[in-house]
């Protein structure tokens, strides 16, 4: 008799579903009795990327600003658009920790531009119990709570940290928005020496550096990049291929110095990719474009 009532509950839930246009979810193990699950999936550690632009004089400033808006509308789009249908599942969204600097004359100095912003990662949610399957609706030991209620209990913890981390992005969005670009002398190691010294500690950290490479102010070297991938972004301003390539040179030396990891080189008309390829894509493997 309580077999033929757990049936009639679980097709009148199914049918409720249907009504309300809800889509079934995926069909469980088959076993005689369901156990409630962990429903969250842990989420990753955020990324770690760091950034310099370079808007001084000898660098068009279209650029500089270009690079800007792009990181602004990568950043804001860390976390994609929620799912319309978790019960379907979700997998976790790794979110970034970040610091964007200005290149100033000294962008070590404590009143330099910048903005250090964490977006949190979101942590994945596992279909929702097939409510057709025999115990889903039933408490289960030890939890004392079905399936479908443990399910439903995690995808609210689940649905509130998203929303966290949206909101998040757009305000990381927003303050790096809001960054003044600078007209004053090219501090290029020093905004570098910056970065290290902020976030070079971290496994995995990524680096974007826009700049022409044209330092006239004394190099600052300090701190680690840790071997961490640098994504470049260099406008070759005097139109001459020796002369950038000669100053291409000069900043692997300071990237050397600082113990920065592999270079991936990129035109200015190339700029809007390499900021995409720094801020989302993951580390390479070992050896990878050398």
């Amino acid at each position: 008799m309580l077999t033929t009532k757990r049936g009639i509950l679980s097709l009148a839930l199914a049918i409720a579903l249907s009504l309300c246009g809800c889509s079934l979810p995926f069909s469980g193990s088959g076993t005689d009795s369901a156990v409630a699950q962990p429903a969250l999936i842990p989420a990753p550690a955020p990324a770690v990327r760091g950034a310099c632009i370079d808007s001084t004089a000898s660098v068009p400033i279209e650029l500089a600003k270009g690079v800007r808006d792009a990181i602004v509308t990568d950043v804001a789009r860390t976390i994609p658009e929620k799912p319309t249908k978790p019960q379907l599942g979700v997998s976790p969204v790794r979110g970034v920790r970040l610091e964007v600097r200005i290149v100033t004359t000294r962008p070590l100095s404590a009143v330099a531009p910048y903005v250090q912003a964490t977006v949190p990662s979101v942590p994945g949610l596992q279909p929702r119990p097939d409510l057709t399957d025999p115990g889903a609706m039933d408490p289960s030991s030890p939890t004392g709570i079905s399936p479908y209620d443990a399910w439903k209990n995690e995808e609210t913890q689940w649905d509130r940290a998203y929303d966290r981390a949206i909101a998040a992005a757009k305000t990381a969005a927003a303050k790096i928005a809001r960054l003044p670009l600078s007209a004053g002398m090219s501090g290029i190691s020093s905004c570098l020496s910056a970065l290290a010294l902020d976030l070079g500690s971290a496994s995995g950290s990524r680096f974007l550096l826009e700049t022409d490479g044209m330092e006239n102010v004394p190099a600052q070297i300090d701190g680690s990049l840790a071997h961490g991938e640098v994504v470049l972004i260099q406008p070759c301003t005097s139109g001459v291929a020796s002369v950038c390539n000669a100053t291409f040179q000069r900043l692997k030396g300071v990237l050397k110095k600082l113990r920065g990891g592999h270079i991936e080189r990129h035109t200015a008309a190339d700029a809007t990719t390499a900021v995409h390829r720094w801020l989302r894509r993951q580390p390479s493997f070992e050896g990878e474009g050398k």
